[in-house]
């Protein structure tokens, strides 16, 4: 018999370990899913449809909508079989798979904060020069490059183009004179530094906690950052951009009128 490569399969323990929430995980992780889904696809088909939308700030959030959907899809499916003994079995390749996915939508995720984080150093240091160097030419280009090519730039120049970029505007912002001035241009900064904490600081808490084989905690922050964060991303950029509530108000009749 010639040489034969065996591919096991992996028993996916998932939330396995908290036997006595585990239906309770599974009666809050649905309609977490329901709305991710929902709302991230009304703001996308808002952003793609609505003239006075086609910004490079909703440019982006458009992008991060498809991101959040495709991450809600790929992590939270099998999140509810693995509640269940029998549907814990996952084959290799699709493991292997479904990991490659999810890495790449995290590096891309990263590049893309970081472009944000470019966008915003220029509107608050180079107002002047703002439209003719963050276009939506641009903009597409650099959605495109971090699309397509994130596997060769690692999350470390992600992170550093971030961290880079709020260094700069926050030097940028405590040379401005006036108080108001400051909490102003700090305040367009608000949304994306919490999605920038959320993002890095689950990550981080993931790959520096302490292991503990009584309490898989690994596994519960890697479970709120798949369900949570999609969830959260579009209430937190939404919460305080009045343009975007407006829009979602004059149009969710007519989305939900659609047969």
């Amino acid at each position: 018999m010639g040489n034969q490569t065996f591919l096991p399969d992996f028993i996916s323990l998932g939330l396995s370990d908290f036997k006595d929430i585990c239906i309770l995980i599974s009666l809050l992780t649905l309609p977490i899913y329901v709305v991710t889904l929902a709302r991230n696809r009304i703001i996308f088909i808002l952003i793609a449809s609505a003239s006075h939308l086609q910004t490079p700030m909703y440019f982006f959030l458009g992008n991060f909508s498809v991101l959040d959907i495709v991450t809600s899809c790929i992590s939270t499916s099998h999140c509810f079989s693995s509640i269940f003994p029998g549907k814990r079995l996952i084959l290799y390749l699709s493991c292997i798979a479904q990991v490659f996915v999810f890495y790449w939508l995290a590096t891309t995720m990263g590049l893309m904060l970081g472009l944000m984080s470019f966008k915003r150093y220029v509107a608050i240091s180079y107002r002047l020069f703002y439209t003719t160097i963050i276009s939506i030419q641009f903009c597409v280009q650099m959605a495109l490059f971090s699309w397509a090519f994130n596997f060769v730039y690692s999350s470390f120049i992600a992170l550093s183009i971030t961290f880079l970029s709020y260094v700069y505007i926050f030097k940028t912002i405590l040379r401005i004179r006036l108080k108001d001035g400051r909490v102003k241009a700090f305040s367009t900064c608000s949304s994306h530094l919490t999605v920038v904490f959320i993002f890095y600081g689950t990550a981080f808490f993931n790959y520096f906690h302490p292991n503990t084989e009584e309490f898989p905690v690994g596994r519960l922050v890697s479970a709120v950052y798949t369900l949570l964060t999609p969830f959260l991303n579009p209430l937190i950029y939404s919460l305080r951009n009045n343009e975007l509530k407006g829009a979602v108000r004059r149009a969710l009749p007519r989305l939900t009128c659609r047969p």
